[in-house]
């Protein structure tokens, strides 16, 4: 039987409740068997970054809006429904 997976989309992990939320849930995940990976538009230093568990897989676009993460995601063969 195949692992499952799920990718986790958020702007950025910033210091919030969104984000504490999908670091939370992203450490739940993970330790029920199940691939991660969180995918963020952004980085801030003041995250939350470091209370993600080290087997969740962190995906960087750098960018600032929608038409830019659509021409990253082309190229990093992320797809979204």
């Amino acid at each position: 039987m195949s692992q499952k997976s799920i990718d986790l989309f958020i702007d950025a992990i910033r210091k919030g409740g969104a984000e504490r939320v999908c670091v939370n849930y992203a450490n739940y995940l993970v330790d029920n068997g199940y691939k991660v990976r969180i995918i963020l538009f952004r980085v801030y230093e003041d995250s939350y970054i470091d209370l993600l568990d080290d087997r969740i897989d962190v995906i960087y676009l750098h960018c600032h809006n929608a038409s830019s993460m659509i021409k990253k995601n082309k190229s990093n063969k992320l797809y979204f429904c």
